[in-house]
């Protein structure tokens, strides 16, 4: 096994980085319509919040985790309770997740 460790080579520091997730999910709502697949346009619209919250963790602002809690909150308008129950549930413990983040005090944006 250490024969095998010494003979991969190491990854480059310098890689380029993928683009970030909440980019692909911005380009998946053009195709992903609210009109034309609206609990789809959803589930994008939650990943979208997802990747948002993700980045807006790590960012001393808060203008990623406000883009995040705009669009959970843009979901539960087709997610909602009466609808797709499970769904709404997740949604919202997300929504809360991100509002919680969004409070803690955070370096200037």
């Amino acid at each position: 096994m250490s024969s095998l460790r010494r003979s991969i080579p190491p990854a480059p520091l310098d890689r380029p980085r993928p683009p970030p997730r909440d980019a692909a999910y911005r380009a998946a709502l053009e195709e992903t319509t609210r009109a034309r697949v609206p609990l789809d346009w959803a589930r994008t619209q939650t990943n979208l919040a997802t990747a948002l919250q993700t980045l807006g963790a790590r960012e001393s602002g808060t203008v990623r985790l406000e883009e995040a809690v705009a669009a959970y909150r843009a979901a539960l308008e087709e997610r909602t309770r009466a609808r797709v129950p499970l769904d709404w549930a997740r949604t919202q413990t997300n929504l809360g997740g991100a509002l919680t983040m969004r409070s803690v005090p955070r370096g200037p944006p």
